[in-house]
């Protein structure tokens, strides 16, 4: 978890660096900017069921990769 308390929620997670390629692009790796850029009160969340109902609202098009 990330110690800086700046913007956004407080379970920011941070990328550690990596040498080989199949560690960078894991999914691991890929999905802590999809984490990081949800809102607060969609990750405190009080249940399961009201993540996902929040989770329903967000647009991940800008993580999405068309080639």
């Amino acid at each position: 978890m990330s110690n800086s308390s700046t913007r956004g929620h407080a379970f920011k997670l941070s990328k550690h660096f990596s040498r080989v390629n199949c560690r960078a692009f894991s999914f691991a790796n890929r999905f802590i900017d999809v984490w990081n850029s949800l809102e607060n009160d969609i990750v405190t969340a009080p249940s399961l069921y009201s993540f996902k109902c929040r989770l329903k609202s967000v647009d991940f098009n800008k993580f999405v990769c068309v080639a």
